[in-house]
């Protein structure tokens, strides 16, 4: 009877040990899920602002290549023009 008892009570201690190691994981999750729900619009805003910023180099990108076209286009006239005066 008393190795029976004995044995009772070491799956008690078990048990009791599993149980406070669940609760113990259960606070976490839960600590870990509010972080993330505090996190979601910080990162939902980073999203945007990275979506803003990658719009507006592609219309820097875009208006740098147009102004090194154009100027590339007005040297190009002005040493033909010059060219055509130098060799007359």
């Amino acid at each position: 009877m008393e190795g029976t008892w004995r044995l009772d009570m070491n799956l008690l201690e078990r048990l009791t040990k599993i149980e406070t190691q669940v609760d113990t994981l259960v606070r976490s999750v839960q600590e870990l899920k509010e972080k993330l729900d505090a996190l979601t619009p910080d990162v939902v805003s980073a999203i945007d602002s990275t979506k803003s910023a990658h719009h507006r180099i592609d219309e820097f990108k875009r208006d740098v290549c147009w102004t090194i076209g154009m100027s590339t286009t007005l040297v190009g006239i002005f040493a033909s023009i010059l060219t055509w005066v130098l060799g007359r």
